[in-house]
């Protein structure tokens, strides 16, 4: 009975030091993250506003409660996308030759309507048939997609928590699955051809 209680002791006490031991990595990682990108873009791109902010905010969020910690955690893939898309710039110099012609050409026959006796790619269509329903629609969309997207991953936070944390990590994996593709075929706009031709 004394060698069970010990024992039972002893079990306790792991357990006690490794709950102590998770709660101190959970405190410890913002400040590593957060601290080390703050560090980093100052010494490679340099820190602007939105790094004071962005870092500071969500650091502050992580520290100052469990839930307020855990929202960050959920979001964090927003964040890593921001990441990405900062230091994309130094492996982009190593990208192929940007596609005009051959993504025209193939958008055209892929994708392209029929007009009187013109064939055309539909932003063609749209730049000479305005339509501002439609150009303030698409216009929003474009503008303020980032906004929508974040607020749907609070609005999932607090609704289905596991539902919001895969929309992030989602929405991370769909944009470097896009920065990959532009990197192995890099590709000029449609609006591209319409500036300055092929």
């Amino acid at each position: 009975t004394l060698m069970g209680a010990t024992a039972s002791w002893g079990d306790s006490m792991s357990v006690g030091y490794a709950n102590m031991i998770r709660k101190s990595l959970l405190k410890l990682w913002p400040p590593v993250v957060f601290g080390g990108h703050f560090w980093l873009t100052h010494l490679t791109i340099g820190l602007r506003i939105e790094h004071y902010l962005a870092d500071g905010i969500l650091l502050v969020l992580a520290l100052a409660h469990p839930k307020s910690r855990h929202f960050v955690t959920v979001i964090l893939p927003f964040w890593l996308t921001g990441f990405a898309y900062e230091y994309f710039q130094f492996v982009e110099p190593f990208k192929g030759e940007i596609h005009v012609s051959d993504l025209y050409y193939g958008e055209l026959k892929w994708f392209g309507i029929r007009v009187a006796d013109e064939k055309m790619i539909l932003c063609e269509y749209f730049r000479r048939h305005p339509n501002v329903f439609f150009d303030l629609v698409s216009g929003f969309a474009y503008l303020f997609y980032i906004y929508e997207v974040f607020l749907l991953a609070i609005f999932l936070f607090f609704k289905n928590k596991k539902a919001s944390s895969l929309f992030c990590w989602g929405f991370l994996i769909i944009n470097l699955v896009g920065m990959v593709g532009y990197f192995i075929y890099p590709a000029a706009p449609p609006w591209y051809v319409e500036n300055y031709g092929l």
